[in-house]
């Protein structure tokens, strides 16, 4: 079985930024493995001590979030159909168990491997993204209706029909490419796939024109590279000025950056206003249950009347914590905070604890990709996003594995040593 989990590895992590299809075919057949894996080893070792290896940390605050959602939608709603709608909303949980099961009893540095794959197919879809900004070419949906027109270009989305999508998935896989040239560099050892792989990502972000994904891998870069060295943070940001510099000078995207400063004229950011207002208004009004979760939508035009918002956007929270507080209330809020607090912890004390060059890059590129996703989930809701929310889960399901290893004192071989 763990010749099958490795083999399917490689697909899931290039279907992160290739392919939706890829992403839910690739994710079951490892739920799949791991149900198969899991009825062997209650055979083998007893179902107790089975359960007790399902265990991933933090299981109350996941456990409780999925059974709030579950029980405050029968409650609002009295209704199956609506539960089901809501359990498809939470089989993250399902995945996460299932992964980090896998994970904790297969995990090795060799999956570091397959994160080079990754960062192959990132290039190639980065260098695609920027073809779609000056031409408008799209190999897959040949009419071209989703690449929107902005100023002298168009928005990129990559092989998916939505340019936010393309960026936070692009930014999450970049960062782990970013983390492995600061070390590579920090251990004078090769570091030309993650220079490629990181410019083609910034490229792709930009591409996209997604403000909040710029401002994201900016915040993201620079707390990992203070994190792994202090003095190289200073010369991050400098670079970062001198690339963004000169690209100010393009009258288009000098209007796109500048225009996140403009809250009472451009349309994006007042909608985003509106809707966080609506949402946080659902909140007040049903502080414990909410309004069932992904379910403040249906909700818009009655808070859109209720404070007399008439150019309503129809639309998610566009804030992963507001939607998640319309959502599932107070309680599963608490919830939902001290499951991502705990995960961001986990990686970076599982980076400091690491010694070996591949498990720090893959703690530390965790890390990062954990900063980009909230901090872009200030203006998008990322965790609402399946595409995005594959890739969240599977580096805290590698986070898991790590820790296990960790914990164990496994012996880990690294050949870079």
């Amino acid at each position: 079985m763990a010749k099958i989990f490795y083999w399917l590895i490689p697909f899931y992590l290039v279907s992160f930024i290739a392919s939706t299809a890829g992403e839910e075919i690739f994710a079951y057949a490892i739920w799949l493995l791991f149900f198969f894996h899991f009825i062997f080893d209650v055979k083998k070792i007893g179902f107790k001590n089975a359960f007790k290896d399902l265990k991933i940390g933090p299981d109350v605050p996941v456990l409780f979030f999925g059974f709030w959602s579950l029980i405050a939608t029968y409650i609002l709603f009295q209704s199956w159909s609506q539960v089901y709608d809501t359990l498809g909303n939470v089989r993250w949980i399902f995945l996460l168990y299932a992964f980090s099961y896998l994970l904790k009893k297969y995990f090795t540095l060799n999956i570091e491997k397959h994160f080079k794959t990754m960062m192959i197919a990132t290039i190639l879809v980065g260098v695609y993204g920027m073809i779609q900004m000056f031409t408008r070419i799209d190999i897959v949906r040949p009419n071209n209706q989703h690449l929107s027109v902005i100023g002298d270009f168009y928005r990129a989305t990559g092989f998916y029909s939505v340019p936010l999508t393309y960026a936070y998935c692009m930014g999450m896989v970049g960062i782990y490419a970013f983390a492995a040239l600061l070390l590579q560099v920090k251990e004078k050892r090769n570091y030309l796939l993650p220079i490629f792989t990181t410019v083609a990502t910034i490229g792709a972000i930009i591409a996209s024109s997604t403000r909040g994904a710029w401002i994201a891998f900016f915040v993201a870069t620079m707390a990992i590279t203070f994190i792994l060295d202090r003095k190289k943070a200073g010369l991050v940001f400098v670079f970062s000025l001198l690339v963004a510099g000169p690209m100010m000078f393009e009258p288009t995207i000098q209007k796109r950056a500048m225009s996140i400063f403009d809250m009472k004229t451009q349309a994006s950011n007042t909608e985003r206003i509106n809707l966080w207002k609506s949402n946080f208004e659902m909140f007040k009004d049903n502080p414990i249950l909410g309004v069932g979760l992904e379910k403040g939508r249906t909700r818009l035009g009655e808070y859109y009347q209720k404070l007399n918002i008439t150019d309503g956007f129809d639309g998610h929270a566009h804030n992963d914590l507001l939607n998640i507080m319309s959502g599932v209330g107070l309680p599963g809020t608490i919830a939902f905070l001290w499951f991502c607090i705990y995960f961001v912890i986990l990686a970076y004390k599982s980076f400091r604890e690491s010694k070996l060059c591949k498990l720090r890059l893959l703690t530390l590129g965790a890390l990062g990709a954990q900063i980009y996703f909230y901090v872009g989930g200030l203006t998008q809701c990322n965790f609402s996003d399946n595409e995005v929310n594959h890739i969240l889960i599977f580096t805290w399901s590698l986070l898991i594995g790590i820790s296990e290893s960790l914990r164990k004192n496994k012996t880990l071989s690294d050949p870079l040593q």
